[in-house]
């Protein structure tokens, strides 16, 4: 899958600033991201995958909710509907004709949120040479020891994600079995990316960058 990235440079801009010029900064760069400056678009497509032989779409009409905590299902809120609501213009703006799944679309298109928790692990190892042991008297003790000790620390994800599949044209597995595969896939990072407001821009801008996904003639 050939992948590309957006809104990444200014971030990455801001992070090379705070490591040299941290001194006399009072704000804080990073946290003055505003939502927009913050939000990342990744998009995937299969490079042997011709865009232009797919015509019709059948787009899921709820969202797969999806983590490593459990509780996984489907949803329907407002806000899940007009997400999967953009994504339908936008195919449909493209040129593409939404049938029902019944109808043999040439695409599926397929639409989570994903929320995952991590727990990680640092170890603490220290060595402080400083006055060393000589300094209280203790000679030939070395430097002080310390412990190991160990800080943990939890991290949270929370995004979109939204694929394709291509339904037209099944592949055969080795073992003899059909199977369809993705050929475009997108993930929508960052801050303010459930706020429903923003909801429209965040879908239009990862189709922004995928100006080859449209339907033939």
């Amino acid at each position: 899958m050939k992948t590309t990235k957006n809104r990444f440079t200014k971030t990455a801009a801001l992070l090379l600033g705070l490591s040299i010029g941290w001194v006399g900064c009072k704000n804080d760069p990073i946290g003055d991201l505003s939502p927009q400056d913050s939000q990342v678009f990744i998009t995937n497509h299969d490079p042997s995958a011709n865009f232009s032989e797919y015509r019709t779409f059948s787009v899921v009409d709820s969202v797969a909710v999806l983590g490593n905590q459990g509780n996984n299902r489907l949803s329907a809120t407002t806000r899940e509907l007009i997400f999967i609501n953009r994504i339908t213009e936008s195919l449909l703006s493209r040129g593409f004709v939404q049938v029902a799944r019944t109808a043999k679309p040439d695409l599926g298109i397929n639409v989570a949120r994903i929320s995952n928790s991590y727990v990680n692990v640092v170890a603490n190892n220290f060595n402080y040479g400083g006055y060393g042991s000589n300094y209280w008297g203790y000679g030939g003790y070395g430097n002080y020891y310390y412990p190991p000790s160990y800080s943990y620390y939890q991290v949270d994800e929370n995004y979109w994600y939204v694929e394709a599949i291509d339904l037209k044209n099944p592949v055969t597995s080795q073992s003899g079995q059909s199977q369809l595969k993705a050929v475009w896939s997108a993930e929508i990072r960052g801050n303010g990316i459930f706020d429903e407001t923003s909801l429209s821009n965040i879908v239009d801008a990862v189709f922004a960058q995928s100006d080859y996904f449209r339907a033939g003639r």
